[in-house]
């Protein structure tokens, strides 16, 4: 197998440099996007304490704390050593594909930034992201 190639200009393979836009695109879509929606899905907290939130997830109907998290498995069946939300975003019509910077940053910032979103347990989306790589 032949070792990737370092571009000169960047200093790093092409993939790194995917990777280091991926996540900082995620980070403004987590801190401008996914926070709107948030804030508009919310719903107040049933149940002791004022001032808190849930979220209901669209597919079950199951409701969860605003900041709720737990301790889940990872894909190979080991527990994760830190807790995560109960809760995961979910963009409707998966992100396009980001195989080339060049070619494909403009379709994912589209579908990252403005694509249609739900709240979905993590469970429901564990299930929907095995569906839909088997598709793809």
């Amino acid at each position: 197998m032949a070792k990737p190639k370092i571009n000169p200009t960047t200093g790093v393979t092409d993939a790194t440099m995917r990777a280091k836009f991926r996540s900082a695109l995620r980070e403004i879509w987590r801190n401008t996007t996914r926070k709107k929606f948030l804030q508009k899905v919310r719903v107040p907290h049933v149940g002791p304490g004022s001032g808190k939130f849930d979220v209901i997830c669209e597919m079950c109907d199951k409701r969860m704390g605003f900041s709720e998290k737990a301790l889940f498995n990872k894909v190979d069946g080991t527990p994760r050593k830190k807790k995560t939300l109960v809760y995961q975003v979910d963009h409707v019509e998966t992100n396009a594909p980001f195989l080339d910077l060049e070619r494909d940053i403009a379709a994912y910032v589209s579908t990252l930034m403005f694509g249609e979103l739900r709240v979905l347990c993590y469970e429901c989306h564990v299930d929907v992201t095995k569906k839909q790589k088997k598709k793809g």
